[in-house]
């Protein structure tokens, strides 16, 4: 085995052997969302998720941070075309700071994030370089980020249509009732209508008979 073939072997070990503590001390994504546990005091374990809002635009990403000892939930989205920044997250009994950095590169997001605790102490999170995929699921506005709001206008448009409904229902219920009324009315007056003509042709036929009796009464 040649120098150059040794030092190429070496070289591709050392690589490996990078990628693999990269791999062990930061979080790591699937797909858009990364989960991991992390150990911001000795023996107290934190719950990490990062949540990367593709559909939005700029595209952002949401970390939710919550602690059992002491109880913490904690959550912000940071946005891509910010420069870098750090948030102190609440709850905790020492100050704890997480530091994003994130660059959007065509169709790929990098993000990097760290926790600095009480500041002395430095924890890494994140390094990763994301492919953006697809944006077709975004279409229909799919995304962490806006579920709340596209049920919200769910539940609205099918609010919407109930009392439209009803709306429609009663008023034709009421159409159908004013509707039976006129009839019953008309039907009243054309009897009573009907009544004097009768009276009429009654008095006419008694006047003739009369008529008459006064006719023969001379015979």
């Amino acid at each position: 085995m040649s120098l150059f073939q040794f030092q190429s072997n070496l070289l591709i070990l050392l690589l490996l052997l990078y990628n693999a503590y990269q791999a062990e001390m930061y979080c790591q994504f699937e797909g858009y969302r990364a989960a991991c546990n992390v150990y911001l005091r000795k023996g107290v374990m934190t719950k990490v998720t990062a949540v990367i809002n593709h559909c939005n635009v700029p595209i952002d990403v949401t970390f939710f941070i919550k602690s059992d000892e002491p109880q913490v939930e904690w959550d912000y989205t940071f946005i891509s075309t910010n420069p870098p920044q750090s948030e102190a997250i609440s709850g905790f009994t020492v100050p704890v700071l997480l530091s994003v950095d994130l660059e959007k590169k065509r169709e790929q997001i990098v993000v990097k994030a760290n926790f600095h605790v009480n500041e002395f102490k430095d924890v890494p999170l994140l390094n990763n370089k994301i492919q953006i995929k697809s944006f077709a699921d975004c279409a229909f506005g799919f995304s962490p980020k806006n579920t709340g709001h596209i049920i919200i206008g769910v539940v609205l448009t099918l609010l919407l249509f109930a009392v439209s409904g009803s709306i429609i229902c009663w008023i034709c219920y009421r159409r159908k009732k004013t509707g039976a009324e006129l009839v019953a009315l008309v039907d009243d007056m054309e009897a009573e209508s009907s009544q004097p003509s009768s009276s009429t042709s009654t008095s006419t036929i008694r006047l003739s008979d009369v008529r008459n009796s006064d006719c023969e009464s001379p015979a």
